[in-house]
């Protein structure tokens, strides 16, 4: 079905003529086509305790169902603490270099940890919570102390 439009304008409140409508294309998809149906035995809810325990059921023994041991947290500090510490040191080094200076860097890394414990801590005393809406107002301070402290050092 092909629509054809006239060339000749018209009013703003006239409706557009049956034939220059658009088609509406309706599609049916039947549902033996997209999903299998099929009688199951299952659990009557679906509560947490049941998930839970069908997951408990089918993880290998190793698994410690979301507690973490000393080893662990061991084993993790072991491999980012030294990622950390290289990370720091490469922004340092790239601060230096771009302030041709060892002590203004400083003051650049040194402004955002002040700002997040200034906020964290007022947010700690006012006793509200740490929500969403919270965390992306942290993300922007970062980026605004950072900016700031930029600016002051140049």
């Amino acid at each position: 079905m092909t629509a054809v439009r006239s060339t000749e304008p018209r009013a703003a409140s006239a409706p557009a003529p049956v034939s220059a409508r658009k088609p509406i294309l309706i599609a049916i998809v039947v549902l033996v086509a997209v999903a299998l149906l099929a009688t199951a035995i299952g659990p009557a809810d679906l509560s947490l305790a049941t998930v839970l325990q069908v997951l408990a059921s089918h993880l290998p023994w190793w698994h410690h169902h979301g507690t973490v041991t000393p080893i662990d947290q061991a084993i993790v500090w072991e491999i980012r603490l030294p990622r950390v510490v290289l990370g720091g040191l490469v922004v340092y080094l790239a601060l230096c270099a771009q302030y041709e200076s060892f002590v203004l860097p400083f003051i650049v890394l040194l402004a955002v940890p002040m700002a997040l414990l200034g906020a964290v801590g007022a947010q700690w005393l006012r006793g509200l919570q740490n929500d969403v809406y919270c965390q992306i107002g942290l993300v922007m301070l970062v980026g605004l102390a950072s900016k700031n402290s930029i600016l002051i050092v140049e």
